[in-house]
């Protein structure tokens, strides 16, 4: 009863424009998983309109943040359950349909932070970009690759072409512009931009990377899938590390004594 009431609600402020105090409504009552929906709709809304980076990180961090607060609801339910002697079978049971409740939206469930980490790093890549740093700002836009069904893949190459070229990896810079000229959704004339600036680039500079990556190197090397810093964008290939306990992701040991809060979720710094 008491959720279709929220529900009924939440309509009403949805209605009168007010998202946000509908998913506070939500929030409020503890209905985390309905906040959390709202809110990733708001951001995927907000994503749409292509203006404001960062206001779209915070709305995915926020979204986020609230399913990270379901999952902890979830626990500490299981464990008055527990404490209240239900029968072992019937807790999980009921555990698994709360869980149940998720899997209707596995982004949800798996790729909470996924929106978060794609704009996180959208606007790294370029702030790195504009200080000077090119080297490490080509090898953040390198990760937007893993994120095109978030941010418009138009974007993402092109931002990965203007990293490359101004660090002079070419290679890097024609696989780009390649990606931008068979891109299906963009109007001839749009294509035509593209193919007539790569000629102008690769006239002058072969398309071949100066320096190869460490990253490539070590890939080839076995070492599988390495967990990125958040604050800086590199791989991380040293065995101590700092973890957020809120969000989970890390940076490394050497960069975390320079921030006071995460750099992703900004929730405070724990050592």
């Amino acid at each position: 009863e008491i959720g279709s009431l929220l529900a009924r609600y939440a309509s009403q402020l949805l209605e009168k424009n007010k998202p946000l105090d509908a998913v506070e409504l939500y929030r409020k009552a503890n209905y985390f998983f309905d906040a959390a929906k709202l809110m990733f709709k708001i951001a995927d809304e907000e994503a749409k309109k292509r203006t404001k980076p960062l206001r779209v990180k915070k709305l995915y961090v926020m979204s986020a943040l609230l399913v990270e607060q379901y999952h902890e609801q979830i626990k500490n339910s299981q464990r008055e359950k527990v404490k209240g002697k239900t029968s072992e079978a019937t807790s999980a049971l009921a555990g698994l349909l709360e869980e149940d409740v998720l899997s209707t939206d596995s982004r949800l469930i798996d790729n909470a932070w996924r929106g978060a980490e794609a704009y996180h790093f959208f606007i790294l890549a370029q702030r790195q970009l504009y200080e000077g740093y090119v080297d490490t700002a080509m090898k953040t836009a390198l990760h937007l690759r893993d994120y095109e069904d978030i941010i418009p893949a138009v974007e993402v190459y092109s931002l990965l072409a203007l990293c490359a070229c101004a660090n002079r990896a070419f290679g890097t810079c024609s696989k780009a512009f390649v990606k931008l000229e068979s891109l299906e959704n963009l109007s001839p004339d749009q294509k035509l931009q593209y193919e007539e600036l790569a000629l102008q680039i690769f006239t002058k500079h072969y398309p071949k990377d100066s320096k190869k990556s460490d990253l490539d190197g070590l890939l080839e090397e076995g070492e599988g899938k390495l967990p990125t810093c958040v604050a800086t964008g590199r791989p991380i290939t040293e065995y101590q590390f700092w973890m957020c306990n809120i969000c989970k992701h890390c940076v490394q040991a050497q960069e975390i004594s320079n921030y006071n809060f995460c750099p992703l979720c900004h929730s405070s710094v724990a050592y």
